[in-house]
């Protein structure tokens, strides 16, 4: 599938128009699939669960496929009699937890007793008018998902949360002519090139979460992690892990374009333990909340100076020769203003943590390598804007 939408893609803009042709046509894939990520084996289960099924489905309703009989699913109990229950799926939305949202689902009307129970779900051939030109037709198939309901519930899991916050650098090294480059360092060649650097303070808050006691398998935990932003009170910024193996720590960070110890009870997290096996509804497995220690915060040294430019990105450039820079004068103390200046934590008043509060920081994951990649260099990028031929280069 992800090869014939390449092709499209690649067809689309105009690369190699001969191998997108050898490429099979782009195919209809609009009916049930396997999801071979849902488990099919289940113990401690909760008496009215959740089950997931390893069907995906080509719609959001599935009641026609129900009465056509396209898709069938059959719970029976220990003895074997039919449970009665509720087939539907698992929502389309923002909180879907990746892979499980457009699975098929189902739940008891009632609570079940201890005891194993099967799931079964038979799917249909596709019919020929879900069949695109030259694709063949999807095949139906059969699967069993065996659960044990508990019979008692087991303690939820205990949740602690460690919260610290420390002053960081990023660095971009910056290449173009001299008069313009911070912290500038001649390069060898050619005349007129220098380097320098762009050096941005941010400020990250890291949210680590243990777990102690027994916890829904991976496919049926989910974490909720909600930072509070340090220079904005009142506004926060969620992240969802799944699945989510409670045995091992999850270590969780968020960035802010700013220095300085944070205020007594900002910067908050909170982490929620959510159980699929409950659904959306139902309150969390645990919950805590913690906010960073400010005695706590520490700060990693300013980065030395560079002290040698790359040759390879020098050589990117002509010589310049009698290039005339901004103003090298002293710049003129700027005036206080009460609607734009505010104190900092640390007690100093200056324009920039307005400047740097603007900005909307993302967050990153460091545990599973699902990282959204915050860069902190974004509150700096005017200065990149306005001086016109210069190359900034990251350096990791």
């Amino acid at each position: 599938m992800k090869t014939t939408w390449l092709a499209a893609w690649i067809s689309i803009v105009g690369w190699g128009s001969a191998r997108a042709e050898s490429l099979p046509p782009l195919c209809d894939r609009h009916w049930f699939e396997v999801d071979e990520a849902v488990p099919l084996a289940l113990d401690e289960v909760p008496s009215r669960p959740f089950i997931y099924l390893p069907v995906v489905a080509p719609a959001e309703d599935l009641a026609p496929f129900l009465a056509s009989g396209a898709l069938k699913v059959r719970v029976s109990d220990p003895a074997g009699q039919v449970v009665a229950g509720q087939v539907d799926l698992r929502p389309y939305d923002s909180n879907s937890y990746g892979a499980l949202a457009g699975v098929v689902r189902w739940r008891p009307t009632a609570e079940l007793a201890a005891g194993t129970y099967d799931a079964s779900v038979v799917v249909a051939d596709a019919p020929a008018e879900w069949q695109s030109e030259g694709c063949p037709l999807l095949q139906g198939f059969e699967n069993k998902v065996s659960f044990t309901v508990a019979a008692l519930a087991s303690a939820p899991p205990a949740v602690s949360l460690a919260v610290a916050v420390k002053g960081e650098w990023d660095v971009v090294r910056v290449y173009g002519a001299c008069s313009w480059v911070h912290e500038a360092v001649p390069c060898e060649s050619p005349d007129g090139i220098c380097c320098g650097r762009d050096l941005n303070p941010y400020r990250s808050i890291e949210a680590t979460v243990r777990f102690e006691g027994a916890a829904p398998p991976p496919e049926y935990t989910a974490l909720e992690v909600t930072f509070e932003y340090l220079a904005e009170p009142g506004v926060s910024l969620g992240r969802v892990y799944y699945p989510l193996d409670a045995s091992t720590p999850l270590t969780s960070v968020a960035t802010e374009p700013l220095h300085g110890a944070p205020a007594a009870g900002r910067g908050c997290v909170t982490a929620n333990l959510v159980s699929l096996f409950l659904g959306p509804e139902a309150a969390p497995l645990a919950s805590v909340r913690t906010c960073p220690d400010p005695s706590a915060y520490t700060e990693v040294p300013r980065p030395d100076p560079i002290t040698a430019c790359d040759p390879a990105e020098c050589s990117t450039f002509e010589p310049i020769s009698d290039v005339e820079g901004p103003d090298s004068g002293p710049e003129p103390e700027p005036e206080a203003n009460p609607e734009t200046d505010v104190t900092r934590p640390d007690g100093d008043t200056h324009l920039e943590v307005v400047e740097e509060a603007i900005a909307d920081p993302n967050i990153e994951n460091r545990s599973n390598g699902c990282a959204a990649g915050f860069d902190p260099s974004v509150a700096w990028l005017g200065l990149s804007l306005v001086v016109l031929g210069v190359r900034r280069v990251r350096r990791s």
